[in-house]
C-alpha cells in the first residue's frame, strides 16, 4: 500500500521498481521471496515537490502539446519519457537532413536541443528525474519555443525555398569574378544575408522573389556570354571542317568530329555556369587542334607512302683499268617526310594583354611571336597555325 502510495520506493538489482513497469504478481513475489531479501531495496522514498511537478507538466504542456491531470509521480514520468522519446526520434530525422546539406539553418541548435531531452530519457530514478527537469525547465522550455519555427521550416514549403537560394548562390559562387553587374551583385547580397542568418525563417518569405529575380538576371548574363561564345566555336569546328573536306577518308572521321562539337554547343546551351560558358572558348581550341592532329595522323597511317622520284638515266661510267665499276642505279635517293604540327594561335599568342602604343611595342611583340614559333618548329616539321 505505502508502495502504491508512492511512500516508499523498491529498487531491485540498481533498477527502479514502478507499478508502471512492474505488475503486481512480480512485485509480491520480489518481496515475499527469500532469494530477493539480499537484491531487493526497500527505501523511504522522496517525493517529488509540487514545483517540480508543475515544472514537469509545464514542460510536456509546451513542448510535447501534452497535458496530463494526474499528480501521481510515476505516471507523470512515464508519459514525459514517452514523449520525450517520440521528439528525440524527430530530431534524429531532421539531423539527417544536414548530413544532407549543411547549408540548412540552426543545425547547432537542434543537436543541442536534442542532447538535453535525450539526457532525460537516462534517468530512471523519480526523485533525479523531476529535480533535473526542474532545474532544466528554462532550457527545455527554450527549446521548445527556439525550435519550433526549424521543425515548421523542414516540414513546410520554407525548405524548398530555401534550397533554391542555396542553389543560386552556388551557380554564383563559380562566376563572381566575371560577374559586374551592379543589380545582379545587390540581388546575391540580399540572398547571402538571409541564408546565413542564424535564424532566417521570419525573412524567407523574401527569398521567393529574390530568387525569380536572381534567375533573370543570371540568365541573361548566360545567354549574353553564350552569344559571344557560339561564332568562336563555329570558327573552331570550320577551321577543322575545311581540312577535313579535302581528305578522301573525310567520312570516316566525320561523324566523332561533329559529335565532339555538339557537345560542345549543347554545353553551351545548357550551362549555367558563366565561368564554364567562358571556359569553352578554350576547350573548343583544345578540341580544334586535337582533331586536326587526328586527321594528320590518320592520313599518315592509313595512306600509300608516296613513290619515290624517278630518277634520270644515269650516263654510262667510263671504264677505269685498276678501279670497279660502281652501277649508279643502286644508289637510292630517300624521300623525307614532313610531319605536320597543328599549333593554336591563341597558344602562341599567350594569355597575356598587349598594349601597342609604338612601332617599338609592335617589333617588341613580333619578336616574342617569333622566339615561341622557333619553339614549335622541329626538324621536319611544318607548322600549321590555326
Amino acid at each position: 500500500m505505502l508502495f502504491k502510495l508512492g511512500r516508499v520506493s523498491l529498487t531491485l538489482n540498481s533498477q527502479s521498481l514502478s507499478l508502471l513497469s512492474t505488475n503486481s504478481d512480480e512485485l509480491v513475489r520480489y518481496i515475499t521471496k527469500r532469494e530477493y531479501v539480499e537484491k531487493l531495496l526497500i527505501d523511504i522514498r522522496e517525493r517529488a515537490t509540487d514545483g517540480q511537478i508543475r515544472s514537469a507538466k509545464e514542460v510536456m504542456k509546451d513542448y510535447f502539446g501534452f497535458t496530463v491531470s494526474s499528480d501521481d509521480d510515476d505516471k507523470i514520468m512515464s508519459s514525459f519519457k514517452n514523449r520525450a522519446k517520440d521528439k528525440v526520434e524527430v530530431y534524429d530525422d531532421i539531423l539527417v537532413e544536414y548530413r544532407i546539406n549543411p547549408k540548412y539553418p540552426c543545425k547547432r541548435l537542434m543537436e543541442e536541443a536534442r542532447k538535453r531531452l535525450a539526457e532525460l530519457l537516462d534517468i530512471n530514478e523519480p526523485t533525479e528525474f523531476f529535480k533535473t527537469v526542474d532545474k532544466k525547465r528554462d532550457d527545455l522550455l527554450d527549446d521548445s519555443e527556439d525550435t519550433a519555427p526549424v521543425f515548421d521550416f523542414f516540414k513546410g514549403d520554407q525548405k524548398k525555398i530555401f534550397e533554391e537560394a542555396v542553389k543560386n548562390l552556388a551557380y554564383f559562387g563559380n562566376s563572381k569574378t566575371y560577374v559586374s553587374d551592379q543589380e545582379l551583385l545587390k540581388v546575391v547580397e540580399e540572398i547571402e544575408t538571409i541564408v546565413k542568418d542564424g535564424k532566417p525563417f521570419g525573412k524567407i518569405q523574401r527569398l521567393p522573389e529574390l530568387n525569380k529575380r536572381f534567375e533573370e538576371l543570371h540568365m541573361g548574363l548566360l545567354e549574353k556570354e553564350a552569344a559571344i561564345m557560339d561564332p568562336l566555336v563555329h570558327d573552331d569546328f570550320l577551321k577543322v571542317k575545311d581540312v577535313l573536306d579535302t581528305k578522301q577518308f573525310a567520312e570516316v572521321l566525320r561523324p566523332r568530329i561533329n559529335q565532339r562539337f555538339e557537345e560542345i554547343w549543347d554545353k553551351l546551351k545548357k550551362s549555367n555556369d558563366i565561368a564554364a560558358i567562358k571556359n569553352i572558348k578554350l576547350e573548343s581550341d583544345t578540341l580544334k587542334i586535337k582533331c586536326l592532329d587526328e586527321i594528320d595522323e590518320y592520313e599518315r597511317t592509313h595512306q600509300p607512302a608516296p613513290e619515290p622520284p624517278v630518277a634520270p638515266e644515269p650516263p654510262v661510267a667510263p671504264v677505269v683499268p685498276g678501279k670497279e665499276s660502281i652501277d649508279p642505279t643502286l644508289v637510292q635517293t630517300k624521300v623525307k617526310t614532313k610531319r605536320r604540327k597543328n599549333v593554336s594561335i591563341s597558344n602562341v599568342a599567350g594569355a597575356r594583354t598587349y598594349s601597342i602604343e609604338t612601332e617599338q611595342d609592335i617589333d617588341k611583340f613580333l619578336s616574342e611571336m617569333k622566339q615561341r614559333l622557333l619553339q614549335e618548329l622541329e626538324e621536319n616539321t611544318i607548322v600549321t597555325l590555326s
